[in-house]
């Protein structure tokens, strides 16, 4: 017994080490998520930095430029009038050229902060998908520490009280009311009734015997001995007028075969007429005039009508998403309009087919409709295969996937192959970031 309990017990703590052991696990990768979310705001901190330098810059350029064409201005009125043009439009190709350079530096900081706006849009769609992933492992950690705490306090109970008890092992059950025993020895009340009903069964024999002459007093005298002969428990109360009616009937089978026949039309001949009527009511249609002017128009609101334009679009984008499980109502209202207006039965569903061929979370959709709506698939497919291939997990690529559609898989690729061996540890929204298609790096 000492040996299955044992057994037993090392398979009990099994279960409380794996729960402590996921519970640490979705622990670290909490912390992992936090620390990203911190990373990724610190970011666009140092970004918007960036613009509003990029804006001062511009703003300084462009009073130096205002001073240049004043200094054309004081140019002209000196020397012009002085005969003086060589001075003149030595000067002018001079300062015309430092207001282009400075002009060019004003397009390169525009630039810039085009570029530094994009990267913040893609590290805001990022942190959306960031702070989801962090609510569905808090949630996680949650019931883990629940569970743990739970099992690890009453299965120590259990495997304390057999390693202590191993030999006198109980179970306590809940006592049950005695069930009476009936004593059978005793003398048995013999009754008549087999007697009785073997006195029914002749008298019943004897009146299915072949008469040559047969007739309604003979059947009821005969019936009437036959009550008088068996002492029943219940007193039978025959219906006397019913009696009398039969008495007065000729059993003549001709008369009684028309009379069943009227019985059966009279019941099953009105019945079928009924239902008749009842199939012609339902298939009566209602007819309402709209034209008619005493007409209400609660009557014209109920009135159905055919719907002519087609504008299904909306069951059609549910029914689809339904087929894959997942709920439409589940993406926000812009991205609902998005898919709608953009939707491709066919092409949404290779992308989806895509995701799952690459066990990619389909609940990852609900905050990137852009993958459905601008995606092409073999893009996709080329960008998803770099990723994984780079040593992206799944659930990595989940958490970028409405950037996707953007990525510049040439770009991608040069990038990937920038990290060289410290790719393990790059960071997938840096990658995505600098790869976009828009995205010229940082200057």
């Amino acid at each position: 017994m000492n040996t299955i309990i044992e057994e037993i017990n090392v398979k009990l703590n099994k279960i409380i080490e794996d729960l402590s052991e996921n519970k640490k696990t979705t622990e670290e990768a909490l912390t992992k998520v936090n620390a990203s979310i911190k990373e990724k705001i610190k970011e666009a901190k140092k970004h918007k930095k960036q613009v509003d330098q990029a804006k001062n810059e511009i703003k300084t350029l462009e009073d130096e430029i205002t001073s240049l064409k004043n200094d054309l201005t004081d140019l002209q009125e000196k020397f012009g009038k002085k005969d003086l043009k060589g001075i003149v439009e030595a000067g002018n190709k001079e300062i015309n050229a430092k207001i282009q350079d400075k002009q060019n530096l004003i397009n390169k900081e525009k630039v810039k902060i085009s570029e530094l706006t994009a990267k913040a849009r893609s590290i805001k769609d990022l942190l959306i998908n960031l702070k989801k992933d962090k609510n569905i492992k808090e949630e996680r950690l949650e019931n883990y520490t629940s569970a743990f705490n739970y099992y690890e306090e009453e299965l120590n109970k259990i495997i304390s009280y057999s390693s202590d008890n191993a030999e006198n092992l109980e179970v306590k059950v809940e006592e049950v009311e005695e069930v009476p025993v009936y004593n059978f020895d005793g003398d048995i009340d013999e009754s008549e009734v087999f007697d009785e009903i073997l006195s029914i069964d002749n008298s019943i024999n004897k009146r299915e015997e072949p008469k040559e002459e047969t007739n309604l007093e003979e059947d009821d005298k005969e019936l009437d001995q036959d009550i008088d002969e068996v002492e029943l428990e219940e007193e039978i109360k025959p219906d006397n007028e019913f009696l009398d009616k039969l008495k007065k009937t000729s059993f003549e089978l001709d008369e009684l075969e028309e009379t069943i026949d009227l019985e059966y039309n009279n019941i099953f001949g009105e019945e079928l007429e009924e239902e008749k009527v009842e199939e012609e009511k339902e298939t009566e249609m209602p007819k309402t005039n709209i034209f008619d002017k005493n007409i209400t128009e609660e009557e014209i609101s109920n009135v159905e009508l055919p719907n002519v334009f087609g504008n299904e679009t909306e069951e059609d984008v549910e029914g689809f998403f339904e087929e894959f499980n997942l709920d439409f109502n589940r993406f926000d209202n812009d991205s609902q309009e998005l898919l709608k207006n953009n939707f491709d039965k066919e092409k949404y569903s290779d992308i989806i087919n895509l995701l799952k061929d690459n066990n990619i979370d389909l609940t990852n959709l609900y905050n990137s409709p852009n993958v459905l709506s601008e995606g092409n698939v073999e893009n996709l497919k080329q960008t998803i295969n770099s990723l994984l291939l780079s040593g992206q997990s799944t659930v990595n690529v989940g958490l970028v996937l409405n950037s996707l559609s953007k990525v510049n898989n040439d770009k991608l690729n040069n990038v990937i192959n920038s990290y060289g061996g410290e790719l393990n540890g790059a960071n997938i929204t840096d990658i995505v970031i600098k790869s976009i298609e828009n995205n010229r790096g940082d200057s």
